[in-house]
């Protein structure tokens, strides 16, 4: 590769924007961890309702105890909402 392209590339890079300031801002976001005892009980239109809020599921844990039952939580996240 050519002496200068990868300068030339960041400069075209940061000139159309994929690398301005703007676009480099950081999002904040809020979290909520919700428990589903047992395992299964948390139903579709739950679901559906979190998701009107504006939560993602952001991650999920599925647990068995001892005695075998199965319960679960759900991290959800939603961009923060500015002050």
């Amino acid at each position: 590769m050519k002496r200068g392209t990868i300068p030339a590339i960041l400069a075209a890079a940061f000139v159309t924007g994929c690398c301005s300031p703007k676009s480099a801002a950081v999002r904040q976001w809020e979290y909520k961890l919700v428990d589903s005892a047992p395992f299964g009980s948390f139903s579709q239109q739950k679901l559906d309702e979190i998701a009107k809020q504006g939560w993602e599921i952001a991650g999920f844990s599925n647990t068995v105890d001892a005695g075998g039952g199965h319960y679960s939580e759900i991290l959800l996240k939603r961009p923060k909402k500015s002050d």
